[in-house]
């Protein structure tokens, strides 16, 4: 999570930084699902994460999801999960890879 505040013409000042490891794929990657123990020790996560924002004042959230809740039998519940209880859209992300490269 990263929380900045963007005005034009300067420089991205940020206001928070946080980050937690959750292994949200664990179950995924063993049973095609999301545990309901890990679902709810995630969103436990974003939910906390959410206040963070909420007390900032941060006027835009973009949540992204990868490769755990894309590939889980159960991921669209999960994204409605997050929506329903922190309040914000998750948009799961189609895994392509993208290569930029900058010509001289």
């Amino acid at each position: 999570m990263l929380a900045a505040e963007v005005l034009p013409g300067e420089a991205p000042r940020m206001l928070a930084a946080e980050r937690e490891v959750t292994r949200l794929g664990f179950s995924v990657f063993r049973d095609g699902r999301i545990s309901a123990e890990d679902m709810e020790a995630v969103l436990a996560v974003l939910r906390r994460m959410a206040s963070i924002y909420r007390r900032l004042e941060v006027n835009a959230v973009r949540a992204v999801a990868t490769a755990a809740v894309r590939d889980a039998d159960d991921g669209r519940d999960f994204a409605a999960a997050v929506e329903q209880r922190c309040g914000v859209p998750v948009t799961i992300v189609d895994g392509a890879v993208v290569h930029e490269r900058s010509v001289p």
